[in-house]
């Protein structure tokens, strides 16, 4: 039987998590497996690492969902500056009035998109309520699309909000990110689950055969990929 290759390292962190839960899917399911201490320890410790892994994946996927979230807000906040300030040029008087009456409210914000995430998100809610102030909102009926605007700036704000919330609850323990717990769960996969098993069906192919055949097949398919995705990038 051929020996298990290594994970490369260059492994992808949501393939490298999906790859090390099916082994311990695997080795849950054979019960003779499992009374091997030393491989029980080594499948803890797998569990654990890549628990943790999937958390700091997500946490990392949601940072980058908040930054989308910051920038499609100030998005919206540009569009209404520029949506009041052509209004303001408009050669009908009755746009350019109205235009007139909501600029005051904007210019106490300008600047908005420049602040920090959590005074942004302060000021946005504060500007809201102005533009929803009975003679703001009044004038505000007079620009056509003006008011589609506020509304796709209410739901950019709460778009982001949900996403800062879902960043603070995904903090991982000791705030290490998904590459560095790639590093210490490859160490866990190349230098201690891959090389016991390659011992361990050569002692006893009864009990490890069969899951050593899917943990190499796992292996070298994904194996396989990176292999392919560097070529395309060489190419």
């Amino acid at each position: 039987m051929n020996e298990i290759s290594k994970v490369k390292g260059s492994i992808q962190i949501g393939e490298f998590a999906h790859l090390t839960q099916n082994f311990s899917v695997w080795y849950n399911e054979y019960p003779e497996a499992q009374k091997d201490r030393f491989w029980k320890s080594i499948n803890e410790e797998l569990e654990e690492k890549t628990a943790k892994l999937v958390t700091a994946f997500k946490k990392d996927k949601t940072v980058s969902g908040l930054q989308a979230a910051d920038a499609l807000r100030d998005e919206k906040i540009s569009a209404l500056y520029a949506a009041i300030d052509g209004y303001k040029k408009l050669p009908i008087q009755k746009k350019a009035e109205a235009a007139k009456k909501v600029s005051p409210c904007l210019d106490k914000y300008r600047g908005i998109s420049r602040l920090d995430f959590a005074t942004e998100s302060t000021q946005i809610a504060s500007l809201l309520e102005d533009l929803a102030m009975s003679e703001i909102a009044e004038a505000l009926g007079e620009l056509d699309g003006v008011g589609e605007i506020v509304e796709a700036l209410k739901e950019a704000e709460k778009n982001f909000l949900a996403e800062e919330k879902a960043l603070t609850i995904g903090k991982t323990e000791g705030g290490k990110t998904a590459s560095e717990l790639r590093k210490q769960l490859l160490s866990t996969v190349n230098d201690k689950l891959i090389p016991y098993l390659n011992v361990a069906v050569l002692i006893d192919e009864a009990v490890y055969g069969e899951i050593v055949k899917k943990v190499s097949l796992e292996v070298n398919e994904a194996n396989s990929k990176i292999a392919q995705r560097a070529k395309k990038t060489s190419d």
